[in-house]
């Protein structure tokens, strides 16, 4: 052949070394490229046919190589059906074991360059026939990026043929990233999973769903430690994989294989499993409910086994653990917000049946059932509502039975204490809870002055707790509390705050003197100039705990009270005063000019 005579390209296996370098030399692409790139493919023949891997390599690169010009770009010549024909060959090439290195990276390159030319019956080959039979994972590192580098261009570019292609190209993708180790390839396969499930019809994409994710689910959790000089880390690794997981179109495999995990002693395992779920639950920007709601039951049930066992758990990293499946349960119990409030007590049941059992049943378990009821009605106004209606009258009506045992009246207590937090957690964040029924009020009221008198120093606290809350709640909604019975709420909370064990009564009552601190303070100024029996030692605890509010109302109350309760010798103790004085810097902090009760108390 006298082309290739004078490229200096012999066919014997003798002349391999010299073939190769003649076909990289920029004399033979110079010459090479005065040619039509078919007219090469015709005259290179021989070398194509030769037994020598290297003369068989060099030719093919000569073939799409003279495709391009010395700047690397596209030789005008070859159009649409030029560029067929070549990458028909090269795809054909990189089957067979000879010249499928240089095959490859030709074909990559020269589809990149013509993806919007080349016919549509070459993308559909590519993908249906090609890809499936390549066998990406038996090559080398470079090669397989380079196919991943096409799989990308044509799913941004070819999406409508790669959708005729079907499930042959499902299939042949799911082999081509099976096993990937390469951590940038990896990283590339979980993004073109998820791609790839958006691109193909979903008829399609249902059958092979398990196979794509299976192969993700193969990384999960991600352990992976970047070498020296790597590029892809963990998180990016984890994020990838994360969001691919949780693709709507995964649900149904996802939910169950993460719930399966979910017990994993592995904390970064637990972290993962929990990241995954919140991604399955977030919300739709129409505020419908995701396709992941339908396994709502599963989830709250397997997430309440890790709150509770969690809860029996003493360390920071467990408590740091148990407000990360709080807030899972949280994302979850939200997405079923904008359902009719029976469908939503249905969704909660897995909490609110069980929270309800354990205080008839006056189980261990009451206080870590009270933390999730808090998290979750806090996490949505809606869903607070929907827990105090139906919540509330069933516990309250449990401890109010003659029968009742204290475990049950404590376990009532402190579910509606939670309860009522939530709704003021509510409150502040800007959004009004409907009132439950003035009967449930009242029973709510009933247990929790009954619980106030009670010698069980939780029973005592827990019901301060939530009474204090009931007349906060009041003071943005008289729905929750009338007026009356709010300042008569208020002036028992003081009264038991200066009785011995009053510390956390007085706390509490501090807590609503925050928001509702003038109605507190005019309460306690009732009670103190009515009664002089108050005994001055723990009339001081009570100022104490309220001084340290934070009301600007409530200091100017108690600040002159708590000086002329200082005058007490019994009273008076360096810590008392050191209290005093912390009360009138915070209150000068506040105003300019105290006011003249606190003034003529100090003189």
């Amino acid at each position: 052949n006298t082309f290739c005579t004078l490229l200096g390209m012999p066919f014997g296996p003798q002349d391999a070394v010299a073939a190769r370098r003649a076909a990289y030399s920029s004399e033979a692409l110079r010459v090479a490229r005065t040619t039509a790139p078919l007219d090469m493919v015709k005259q290179l023949q021989d070398g194509i046919l030769s037994e020598s891997d290297e003369t068989v390599n060099a030719c093919v690169a000569m073939i799409w190589r003279c495709c391009f010009t010395e700047d690397d770009t596209l030789r005008p010549e070859v159009d649409g059906l030029a560029a067929t024909a070549i990458v028909k060959f090269l795809a054909e090439r990189s089957l067979q074991f000879g010249g499928a290195t240089e095959a490859i990276e030709g074909l990559c390159r020269l589809v990149k360059s013509t993806a919007d030319t080349l016919e549509s019956h070459a993308v559909v080959a590519l993908a249906s026939e090609w890809l499936p039979a390549v066998g990406v994972q038996r090559h080398g590192v470079a090669v397989r990026t380079m196919i991943f580098d096409l799989l990308e261009d044509l799913l941004t570019r070819r999406a409508q043929d790669l959708q005729n292609a079907g499930s042959s190209f499902l299939r042949g993708f799911c082999g081509a990233v099976d096993g990937e180790r390469d951590p940038a390839n990896v990283l590339r396969a979980f993004r073109l999973s998820k791609h790839v499930c958006c691109v193909l019809p979903a008829e399609v994409v249902a059958f092979h769903v398990s196979d794509v994710f299976d192969n993700l689910a193969a990384y999960f959790p991600v352990m992976f430690v970047p070498p020296p000089g790597c590029s892809v880390s963990k998180q990016d690794l984890r994020e990838a994989l994360h969001g691919a997981m949780s693709e709507v179109v995964f649900v149904e495999h996802c939910i169950p294989f993460v719930l399966g995990k979910i017990s994993s002693p592995s904390a970064a395992a637990k972290q993962d499993c929990l990241d995954v779920l919140r991604r399955c639950f977030a919300c739709k920007a129409d505020g419908a409910p995701p396709p992941a709601a339908q396994f709502i039951g599963e989830v709250l049930t397997s997430l309440r086994g890790e709150v509770l066992r969690l809860s029996a758990l003493t360390t920071d990293s467990d408590r740091q653990m148990m407000q990360e499946v709080l807030s899972t349960v949280c994302d979850a119990v939200r997405s079923v917000r904008m359902l009719d409030i029976g469908d939503v007590l249905s969704a909660l049941s897995p909490i609110t049946t069980a929270a309800i059992n354990t205080v008839e049943t006056g189980s261990s378990s009451t206080r870590a059932y009270a933390t999730m009821l808090h998290a979750v009605g806090a996490s949505d106004p809606t869903i607070a509502n929907a827990l105090v209606c139906y919540v509330i009258p069933l516990v309250t009506s449990i401890a109010l039975e003659p029968q009742a045992t204290n475990v049950q009246k404590d376990g009532a207590i402190a579910m509606v204490a939670a309860l009522l937090a939530a709704c003021e957690r509510c409150f502040s964040g800007g959004t009004s809870v409907r009132a439950p029924s003035a009967e449930a009020r009242d029973q709510c009221a009933k247990l929790g002055h009954e619980l106030l008198q009670s010698s069980r120093a939780f029973s005592r606290g827990t019901a301060a707790d939530a009474l204090a809350t009931l007349g906060v709640l009041g003071s943005h909604d008289a729905q929750w509390l009338p007026e009356d019975q709010r300042r008569g709420t208020y002036r028992a909370l003081f009264l038991n705050a200066t009785t011995e064990g009053g510390d956390h009564v007085a706390a509490a009552l501090a807590n609503a003197a925050r928001v509702d601190g003038a109605t507190v303070a005019d309460e306690i100024e009732h009670v103190t100039s009515e009664s002089s029996a108050l005994e001055p030692q723990q009339l001081l605890v009570a100022y104490d705990a309220l001084l340290r509010s934070g009301s600007l109302e409530l200091t100017e109350a108690l600040l002159p009270r708590a000086f002329i309760a200082m005058q007490n010798p019994d009273a008076a103790t360096t810590a008392r005063w050191k209290l005093v004085r912390q009360g009138c810097d915070e209150l000068g902090q506040r105003c300019q000019t105290p006011p003249k009760s606190v003034v003529q108390a100090l003189m």
